[in-house]
């Protein structure tokens, strides 16, 4: 009689007062008073064992919740934080995920979500001299984020070179990187100082 035991990974049957573990075979005789002994031949094997897979962004913006969540075909969950449900919300960290499958078998798998860096530069409006002139905005010192970037002024895609010839007046820059972080500043461009000559309207010689 040939058989097929199947059980966990890792997991281990008794036979006989004898330990047997994935991939090994037992072979055993049933005697008979009265009829042909029986050959009895069971291999054990594992069963098939479905791999977690996570349904999130592994780098999220500094203090942003996300979504984890994992595959939903199994009997029960348990997160490294104490939940047992296939979602939950997270903050950057470690964590790790116990599930067990129809088979009573238990994975566990871990995922880690970094914090992408924050984007950081500093703006300097650099208002007109003449009234006759235009402003313009500097920025310097970018860093932090995930390149490639991106820049606006007021809702319009800009490049770092062209933020010139403006108007006095209230601008909004924002820079996003490529993970969709995103900073913003407000501002402000002054006009250029009006001055006026004044002649005296009476002249003693």
């Amino acid at each position: 009689i040939e058989k097929i035991n199947l059980i966990c990974p890792n997991d281990s049957i008794v036979y006989k007062n004898k330990i047997y573990r994935s991939g090994e075979i037992i072979h055993d005789t049933i005697s008979s008073l009265t009829t042909c002994d029986t050959i009895v031949e069971i291999r054990i094997k594992e069963f098939a064992i479905s791999k977690i897979s996570f349904n999130s962004d592994t780098i999220i913006c500094k203090d942003e919740i996300v979504n984890l969540s994992a595959t939903s075909n199994f009997q029960s969950y348990k997160w490294s934080t104490g939940e047992d449900k296939s979602n939950i919300k997270v903050s950057s960290g470690t964590y790790t995920l116990t599930v067990t499958d129809v088979n009573g078998c238990k994975v566990n798998s871990s995922i880690t979500i970094k914090e992408s860096p924050p984007i950081q530069y500093s703006a300097r409006p650099i208002n007109p001299i003449c009234p006759e002139d235009l402003g313009s905005i500097e920025i310097k010192n970018l860093q932090g984020g995930t390149a490639p970037f991106e820049y606006y002024l007021n809702g319009k895609k800009v490049s770092l070179s062209a933020l010139d010839n403006l108007y006095a007046g209230l601008y909004i820059f924002k820079a996003i990187d490529s993970e969709n972080c995103e900073v913003s500043d407000t501002i402000q461009i002054l006009d250029a100082a009006i001055f006026d000559l004044v002649f005296d309207d009476k002249i003693e010689l």
